[in-house]
């Protein structure tokens, strides 16, 4: 006998859809971790001997504060356009409900 939920109950479908929201963040942020080591790489590679600005290499001037406003930007970027706020406790209990 199949038991109909009330439209604001969430059932499996809304842990599934909980869950992939989870791993596509997941995958975004670890996108966003790679793309921000690379920067902070290739920034130190590629610039190397330049010269230098307040005593500092330039290299560490674009690595260290230009890899910092990159990751604000990824960050802000991320929250704006892909985060989501799925309700994990509502899915969890419409699971275990289910399987009572």
């Amino acid at each position: 006998m199949t038991q109909s939920t009330p439209s604001n109950e969430p059932s499996s479908s809304s842990y599934t859809r909980a869950m992939a929201a989870a791993s596509r963040e997941a995958r975004w942020g670890f996108l966003f971790s790679i793309a921000i080591a690379l920067f902070f790489w290739g920034a130190i590679f590629l610039l190397e001997g330049a010269d230098r600005v307040a005593g500092l290499p330039l290299w560490f001037w674009w690595a260290m504060l230009g890899g910092y406003l990159l990751s604000l930007v990824a960050v802000w970027g991320f929250n704006r356009l892909h985060a989501s706020d799925p309700d994990f406790d509502r899915a969890v209990e419409a699971l275990k409900k289910e399987a009572q």
